[in-house]
């Protein structure tokens, strides 16, 4: 897994490695980060208010 994070604009980008993208949506959602005490990710929670992108989250293999 990769993480960048654009210090100037505060936009955060996760990529992991090995995997080819097939699709991709976009579209509204509220966005929660945790951050530990080294100031690192520990969670991300996203929870779209946009239909079409809730129904494409329904439909990701987290496994």
């Amino acid at each position: 897994m990769i993480v960048n994070v654009d210090k100037e604009f505060g936009n955060l980008f996760i990529r992991f490695e090995g995997r080819e993208t097939i699709k991709s949506e976009e579209g509204d959602a509220f966005v929660t980060i945790g951050i530990d005490k080294d100031k690192r990710i520990s969670y991300i929670s996203i929870e779209p208010d946009d239909r079409k992108l809730k129904e494409f989250i329904k439909g990701i293999n987290n496994s």
